[in-house]
């Protein structure tokens, strides 16, 4: 967890009193570190749990949640087992969109893989990331989600692009280029 992602979390509930946001966390002194050193408080509408996301998530009724976004890493790899076919079924049993916070190399095979577990799952697949790193050329950061409904795409791009950063995304139609195949990793 880093400071970054405490201080989100904590704009996220200042922002919007009535969000309510659940955060898992794996390892306990993770969640200490978070709460001693980066400004991780206690705030309405903010709980943060210690437990497997994956198991938590099946335990959730249908349609309970708006997002489940996996931002989870073991050295610089998501595990697998929060992103295989049978997770992200539940997932989308659980949430109208779901997002998955990926770093990888070039080939981007991990990518992939979540990117056809994500679409086999939603009706709507989408990347988010650096031009060069969505065609491929390069590793590096990619946000993928899926979602039962339509995003406004135009509108998503051109705030993409506008960033300081600027990024792009890519939509339904051009995400099976992109999975390039690659099968969903199965539990």
């Amino acid at each position: 967890m880093s400071a970054e992602r405490a201080a989100r979390w904590r704009a996220l509930a200042a922002a919007d009193r009535s969000a309510r946001q659940e955060v898992i966390e794996l390892d306990p002194e993770v969640v200490e570190l978070a709460r001693r050193h980066l400004g991780l408080r206690r705030a309405p509408g903010l709980r943060v749990r210690v437990g497997d996301g994956r198991a938590l998530l099946a335990r959730r009724p249908d349609g309970s949640a708006d997002a489940v976004l996996v931002d989870a890493f073991v050295g610089a790899r998501v595990p697998r087992h929060l992103v295989t076919a049978e997770a992200l079924a539940d997932a989308a049993r659980v949430a109208r969109l779901a997002a998955v916070n990926v770093v990888d190399v070039k080939p981007l095979s991990d990518a992939a893989a979540i990117a056809a577990g994500l679409a086999a799952a939603f009706p709507h697949a989408y990347a988010l990331g650096a031009s060069a790193v969505l065609a491929k050329r390069r590793g590096g950061n990619v946000v993928l989600a899926g979602s039962h409904d339509p995003l406004p795409l135009a509108r998503l791009r051109a705030r993409a692009a506008a960033d300081r950063s600027p990024a792009a995304i890519l939509g339904p139609e051009e995400m099976p280029a992109f999975a390039g195949g690659a099968p969903a990793w199965r539990d």
